[in-house]
């Protein structure tokens, strides 16, 4: 079978001698300098709060690190970001022990390291099947380096995508060593490295189809072999792809992720999905103009396409189809790479519509390689098969291309090809920049659509969380401006505006408006819920607590409020169950550790209560409270499983210091560590000092209580306090 579009037979089909390993080891030094170059501003970015916060900055079992409680989530939580992909929760938790959960110049680093090794396995893999290593490195470098590239690698929620990716690669790589020689052996190996990218991310749930692609061209297996036994040859794959596909599907709603049919009808998700194979189709050849969210035609008061647009693309597609079809004998590779482009790009775009966007740069991350391929085999054969030919006089044939134009060409191939990395390499770079921060980046998402809401909402977000609410408000309102069908929204973001600005009244009015046009807003009935907290109206703050977790069951804060409220109405056994789910939900939730720390307490369950201490202070909750609560504990308890009289008394006096001495809880504390503790005269001076506060405030009962405690020390008895258990 004929490889070039001219039908005439060139080197370039020809099976290339063995590849040096000084070229393959050039080709991979030119993929990792290029990739350094171009994500380089990585070092200087932060994370975002678009889907960072889930992913890493605000996930607890994300920030435990690789722990057996974080394992077990890994693989059990369906809910958590709409998604089902334990082995890239497994490299965020690695990364925060390798760097620590703030480090994010390091995750990011990561995230452009495992691409770049995809890149390289992508390389070697072209390479080995072809033989073509000119064509086989332009793919991989643009792969590496193309500008549509940067919303997957700089962005720390997208770690999915260039893991997935990583073991795509070396499944396509295990692939071809199966195929070179068949064995039970090699074919494991393909279904580990499949399986493995799907715990990443069910992205790859197309790749079997790919490798049926490889079968056509470039590994000629169509030829030897009948379809129907190459298709049954990948059923195992098969089974592997529907099975993800499942799970996938019931993490989506579960998550709440799957937009429904009344703000995506079925022909608005057909048209737009015809107009984004044509837009990345653009943004390929000119990656220009590339934004962090493309607002779904659905967001809009009128949701429509104009027609002209929707034929218009469709003729491009259809067009393109036809073509490749028709030299498809002559040029199979065209044939390959568009099949390749728009089968992976099923999943992702929106037949089943998850999520606010029409389009978005990282859908392209792996379909983009079939064009790739397209471009970079289809411009080395036209310019071989356009080169000047050798010819005699008479009657002779020609003798082929004479060696000096096949060196001309190849030399303006590689010039070229040079400078259209380099482009990339320059605009990626560029486009890296952006990700810096929530201002940087959804500010340039501002500059390529001013009717952006989602752009609009996110620097509200920003100046408010800055202080700035007046700048905010203004946000608020253009978001509002642009997307007038939602009413509700501008309730919402305004309420939130008061509300930090501590008009609770005017908040109180917005959030209600709010959930009166839309109920399912889990966070504006939170919102509502401390507000009627704070105003003493418990019944409807519990009524508000319940709707939140009604509508948004993964988020921990209501579970939080409401235990809280039910604690204070004396209810502690229920509110009890409330601070574990929202502990479930966010290990390190401090507040609710505290929470929790109090009811056990009350309930006599006191080396329980010690370990909620322990945790509200390791994720950061030092309060004297909370201090002086773990440390009674530890100081008082005659369990040898649960005192502690060293760390009782450590925990004592930063209390202390904290109260300036001043506080007589604090200082019968002190005392009861101090005689546990064996110093006896020094708990009898602290625990007189704690007697004259406490009759200075009036506090009769407590005075005699630590007098009868300093009867104790007295006798060189420390005071231990029976564990009660209600």
């Amino acid at each position: 079978m004929s490889l070039t579009a001219t039908g005439v037979t060139t080197d370039l089909e020809r099976p290339a001698p063995t590849t040096r390993w000084g070229a393959i080891a050039f080709g991979c030094l030119l993929l990792i300098v290029a990739s350094i170059v171009a994500y380089w501003p990585v070092s200087h970015n932060g994370f975002t709060t678009y889907d960072d916060p889930d992913y890493v900055t605000d996930n607890g079992y994300v920030k435990m690190g690789l722990t057996a409680d974080s394992v077990q989530w890994a693989f059990t939580n369906t809910q958590q970001s709409a998604n089902w992909h334990p082995l890239t929760w497994l490299s965020h938790m690695l990364d925060v022990d390798l760097f620590g959960a703030d480090n994010a110049a390091a995750q990011h680093w990561m995230s452009v390291g495992i691409h770049i090794a995809a890149a390289i396995v992508l390389f070697l893999t072209l390479l080995w099947m072809t033989s073509a290593p000119g064509c086989s490195l332009f793919v991989a470098a643009l792969f590496a380096v193309h500008p549509l590239r940067v919303e997957s690698v700089v962005w720390a929620a997208e770690r999915k995508d260039v893991l997935s990716a990583l073991f795509w690669m070396l499944t396509m790589l295990a692939y071809w060593f199966y195929a070179k020689k068949k064995s039970a052996g090699r074919y494991v190996l393909v279904v580990i490295c499949m399986v493995l990218g799907l715990l990443a991310k069910p992205m790859l749930v197309t790749l079997p189809l790919v490798l049926l692609l490889l079968d056509f061209w470039p590994l000629g297996r169509f030829g030897r072999e009948t379809p129907m036994k190459l298709f049954i040859e990948k059923l195992p794959l098969f089974a592997l792809s529907i099975a993800a596909a499942i799970v996938t599907i019931v993490a989506q709603k579960s998550g709440q992720a799957v937009g429904d049919l009344t703000f995506y009808p079925l022909g608005l998700r057909i048209e737009n999905a015809i107009v984004s194979y044509a837009a990345y189709l653009l943004k390929t050849v000119w990656p220009m103009q590339l934004s962090p969210f493309y607002p779904h035609p659905g967001m809009w008061e009128n949701p429509t396409i104009p027609m002209g647009r929707v034929l218009l693309c469709a003729g491009v597609l259809i067009a393109i189809t036809a073509l490749v079809i028709v030299l498809a004998r002559r040029a199979p590779y065209l044939l390959m790479g568009w099949l390749w482009y728009g089968i992976t790009l099923l999943p992702v775009i929106g037949i089943v519509q998850v999520g606010k966007q029409a389009m978005a740069d990282r859908y392209t991350y792996i379909p983009s390689i079939g064009l790739y391929i397209m471009i970079a085999w289809g411009f080395a054969h036209l310019v071989a098969g356009l080169a000047p030919r050798e010819t005699s006089t008479g009657d002779e044939r020609s003798r082929g291309a004479s060696p000096a134009a096949k060196w001309g060409a190849k030399g303006g191939l590689v010039v070229i090809a040079t400078i259209v990395i380099l482009l990339c390499v320059i605009r990626t770079n560029r486009q890296t920049r952006y990700w810096k921060n929530d201002l940087t980046l959804w500010s340039r998402a501002l500059e390529i659509d001013p009717h952006n809401f989602l752009a609009l909402d996110m620097i509200g977000n920003y100046y408010l969380k800055h202080g700035d609410a007046a700048r905010a408000m203004a946000q608020y309102n253009a978001a509002q401006q642009a997307r007038p069908n939602a009413v509700e929204h501008q309730h919402d973001m305004a309420g939130n505006v008061y509300a930090a600005q501590g008009d609770t009244d005017r908040a109180l009015r917005e959030y209600e408006r709010a959930v009166k046009l839309q109920p399912n807003l889990p966070e504006t009935h939170n919102n509502l819920g401390q507000i009627y907290s704070q105003r003493g109206e418990s019944d409807r703050a519990i009524q508000e607590f319940r709707a939140a977790i009604q509508y948004g069951p993964m988020l921990p804060q209501p579970y939080h409020n409401l235990a809280l409220e039910l604690a204070r109405r004396g209810d502690v056994k229920d509110a009890i169950q409330y601070w574990e789910k929202a502990i479930e939900l966010k290990p390190d939730y401090a507040a609710a550790h505290e929470g929790l720390g109090h009811a056990l307490r009350m309930q006599g369950d006191l080396k329980g209560a010690a370990d909620q201490y322990r945790a509200a202070i390791k994720n950061g909750l030092r309060k004297p409270d909370v201090l002086g609560a773990l440390a009674w504990i530890l100081a008082t308890d005659p369990r040898d499983d649960v005192a502690d009289p060293n760390e009782a008394m450590k925990l004592a006096e930063e209390c202390n210091r904290s109260a300036s001495g001043n506080n007589p809880l604090v200082l019968d504390t002190l005392a009861a560590a101090q005689a546990r503790n064996g110093k006896f005269v020094d708990a009898i001076a602290t625990a007189q000092n704690a007697v004259k506060l406490a009759q200075s405030a009036g506090n009769d009962k407590l005075a005699n209580g630590i007098q009868s405690r300093i009867m104790l020390y007295q006798r060189n008895q420390p005071y231990l306090e029976a564990p009660q258990t209600k």
